[in-house]
C-alpha cells in the first residue's frame, strides 16, 4: 500500500519531485517504485539494470498508467502532457525534440525544493528563474557541482532530494511530510501570460524566430528595438540553393569584416602596434617576448577562435585572408557559430511559405544581426578574462571558451510574417542585458611607455616557421635555444 496525499500534486508538477515524496514517505528505493509502478515490460527484467529509457519522466514509458492513477489517485501522464502541450503551445511550429526545450539535467529553485516542489516551469528551457520566487534556477549540485539527471535514477541521487555527494537538495528532517500542501502564485508577468494566452499574443500569421538555447520567455515581451523593411525578390530555381550558400558566405565574411574593423578602429585605436607585436611574434633580436597588452590579447583570441584559424599568429600576409568557401565543408567565416547560423536559416525555412533561396533580404538580415550581436558579446567575454590571461600568458580551454561562447549568444528575437509579401516588416526584440558591454578602459598596455615605442621599430618577427627555417639554414647552439624559446612561448598560447 503507497502512503500518499494527491492534494499534493499541482497541476505543473513534475513526476520527479513526486516520485521523490513517494520514496520518502514509503521508505522505498527508486528502483523499488519502478518495480511497483513499472510496466510489465519493466517488471520481467530479472536483472539490476533497468536503463534510461524506462526511468525516463516526459512520457512515463516506462511506467504502467493504470497502476499510478490507483495509487497516486491522478492521471500524471496525462497531466504531463497538458502541462508541455501549454508550455509549448506559443511555438508549435518549431516541432524540435521535447529535450530541446526541456534538458536532460534537473533544473530547481531552492524555495520551491525546500517544500519537495519541482514544477515544469523550472524544467523549461525558456525561462531562467523561478516563476514564483523570482530567483534564478540551480542547474548543478552545489557541493559536488554536477549537475543530476532528470529521471527517477538511483545513480546520481542517494536518499530522497539528496545528491549522491551527500548534498540534500530539501531537508524534511523533523517536518511533517502528510501535512505537505503547496500552493504557489506566478509572479513573473511574462510567464503568467505565456501559459495564460501565450497561443493568442501573437496573429496566426506571426512567426517567432529565434535561438533555442540562449532566449527566455522575458524576451518575447520587450519593446521591439527596431523595424526593419526586407524586399523580397523572386529568384531563378536552378541553383537557387547553391548561389545562395555563396551569397550567404559572403555576406557573413562582410559582416564579420565590418565588426572587425568597428573592433580594432574604434574600440582599439591606441593598440594598433601591440596587435601587431603579438600577430607577428615581434620582439628584440635579444631577450624575451614583450610583454602581452590585454587588449591585444583579446582581439586576437578573440578572432581566432571565432574564425577556428590554425594559429594566432600570422606568418604571411595571406593570413588575413578568408578561405574560399566550398561547398559542404564551410557555410560560413564565423565557424564558431556555424552551426546557429545554419540552424536559424534552416528554421527561417520552415516559418515561411517561400524557399530561403527565394527570399535572400530576410535571410540576410536575420543572419546579420545574429552574428554582430554574438560577435561583440564574444570579444567582451575575451576582455574580461584578458587582463589575468595576458600577465600570465596562457588561453582559456576549449571547455572556457565554450562556457564564454555560451554567455555570448545574444537574447533575441525576430518576429516575422508566415506570407512573404514583396515588403516584409521584421521586428526585432533583445533583452537590455545584451546592450551591457562594459569596455574596461583600465587594463595596463605595453604601447604606453617611451621605452616600448623606442623598441618597436627595432624588433623583428620570430615565428615557429621562421626559426626552423633559421636553424635549418644555421644549426647553432644560439639558434636552437632561440628556436626551442619561440616554441614554448607558442605552446603557452595555442587553443
Amino acid at each position: 500500500m503507497i502512503i500518499w496525499n494527491s492534494e499534493w500534486i499541482n497541476l505543473l508538477e513534475t513526476p520527479w519531485s513526486i516520485f521523490e515524496k513517494v520514496c520518502f514517505a514509503n521508505l522505498v528505493t527508486r528502483k523499488e517504485v519502478l518495480r511497483l509502478f513499472g510496466s510489465v515490460e519493466v517488471k520481467k527484467i530479472r536483472g539490476t539494470t533497468i536503463g534510461d529509457s524506462r526511468r525516463e519522466l516526459f512520457r512515463l514509458s516506462g511506467f504502467d498508467p493504470v497502476s499510478l492513477e490507483q495509487n497516486l489517485y491522478v492521471d500524471i501522464i496525462r497531466q504531463n502532457e497538458i502541462a508541455i502541450t501549454k508550455l509549448l503551445m506559443p511555438i508549435g511550429y518549431y516541432n524540435d525534440h521535447e529535450e530541446t526545450w526541456f534538458p536532460k539535467s534537473l533544473r530547481w529553485c531552492r524555495q520551491c525544493m525546500s517544500v519537495g516542489y519541482h514544477s515544469w516551469l523550472h524544467q523549461f528551457s525558456l525561462i531562467k528563474r523561478c516563476p514564483i520566487h523570482m530567483t534564478e534556477l540551480i542547474t548543478q549540485c552545489p557541493t559536488c557541482n554536477k549537475s543530476i539527471p532528470f529521471l527517477i535514477s538511483d545513480t546520481s541521487l542517494g536518499n530522497p532530494f539528496t545528491c549522491k555527494c551527500g548534498n540534500k537538495l530539501a531537508d524534511f528532517a523533523g517536518s511533517q511530510w502528510s501535512t505537505w500542501k503547496y500552493t504557489f502564485q506566478i509572479t513573473d508577468e511574462c510567464v503568467k501570460d505565456w501559459i495564460e494566452r501565450g497561443d493568442k499574443k501573437w496573429g496566426i500569421n506571426d512567426r517567432l524566430l529565434f535561438n533555442p538555447n540562449s532566449a527566455e520567455i522575458s524576451t518575447f515581451y520587450r519593446e521591439c528595438r527596431f523595424t526593419s523593411q526586407v524586399h523580397q525578390h523572386k529568384t531563378s530555381r536552378q541553383n537557387s540553393d547553391i548561389q545562395l550558400t555563396k551569397e550567404l558566405y559572403e555576406e557573413n565574411k562582410q559582416c564579420f569584416k565590418s565588426i572587425d574593423k568597428y573592433i580594432r578602429n574604434k574600440l582599439l585605436c591606441k593598440h594598433h602596434n601591440c596587435i601587431r607585436v603579438l600577430q607577428e611574434l615581434r620582439k628584440l633580436k635579444k631577450g624575451e617576448f614583450p610583454p602581452i597588452c590585454p587588449y591585444a590579447y583579446a582581439y586576437i583570441f578573440w578572432r581566432q577562435s571565432i574564425l577556428n584559424a590554425q594559429h594566432f599568429y600570422i606568418t604571411s600576409k595571406k593570413d588575413h585572408q578568408f578561405p574560399a568557401s566550398k561547398s559542404g565543408s564551410r557555410n560560413f567565416v564565423t565557424q564558431l557559430i556555424e552551426e546557429t547560423l545554419v540552424d536559424l536559416r534552416d528554421r527561417l525555412s520552415a516559418q515561411i511559405n517561400l524557399e530561403v533561396s527565394d527570399t535572400p533580404g530576410l535571410t540576410r538580415m536575420v543572419l546579420n544581426r545574429y552574428t554582430i550581436e554574438f560577435c561583440l558579446n564574444y570579444f567582451h567575454q575575451w576582455l574580461s578574462i584578458a587582463k589575468e590571461s595576458a600577465a600570465a600568458i596562457r588561453v582559456p580551454s576549449w571547455t572556457e571558451i565554450n562556457k564564454m561562447m555560451e554567455l555570448s549568444q545574444p537574447m533575441i528575437v525576430f518576429r516575422h510574417s508566415y506570407e512573404i509579401r514583396f515588403i516584409q516588416e521584421v521586428e526585432v526584440a533583445m533583452s537590455h542585458e545584451t546592450n551591457q558591454r562594459i569596455f574596461n578602459k583600465d587594463m595596463k598596455c605595453i604601447s604606453s611607455t617611451k621605452r616600448f615605442r623606442k623598441e618597436y621599430r627595432q624588433m623583428r618577427t620570430f615565428t615557429p616557421m621562421g626559426m626552423a627555417m633559421k636553424v635549418y639554414e644555421n644549426p647553432s647552439t644560439e639558434n636552437k635555444q632561440l628556436s626551442e624559446y619561440v616554441n614554448r612561448y607558442v605552446s603557452r598560447l595555442r587553443i
